[in-house]
């Protein structure tokens, strides 16, 4: 259903927790088009990490049923300089802080 949706903005009521999915599998170095890559001058000159088509569709599933159940508030991707700027812009966008 196309209208079971989140946005990006971190939710304030009572208790959370922010759940990282890794679909890189641990990947290293791949920050070819991060939010730091293009300060420095370098977008485009790291490699995008393999996918395991299984883990993707794992998680897909389990994204699903989180939204069925109301228990997913929030999402956000790490692609533009990793997870601690994800965090950040989803607390900015929910105009509240985040212990880590």
């Amino acid at each position: 259903d196309v209208r079971v949706k989140v946005t990006p903005d971190l939710k304030t009521k009572g208790d959370g927790a922010l759940l990282f999915v890794d679909l890189g599998a641990g990947a290293g170095g791949g920050l070819g088009g991060s939010a730091l890559s293009q300060v420095l001058g370098q977008v485009g000159r790291g490699e995008a990490p393999d996918v395991d088509s299984a883990a993707l569709k794992a998680a897909f599933v389990a994204t699903q049923r989180l939204l069925a159940g109301g228990l997913l508030t929030a999402g956000h991707d790490r692609s533009d300089g990793g997870l601690l700027v994800a965090v950040l812009e989803m607390a900015f966008a929910g105009r509240c802080g985040v212990s880590l």
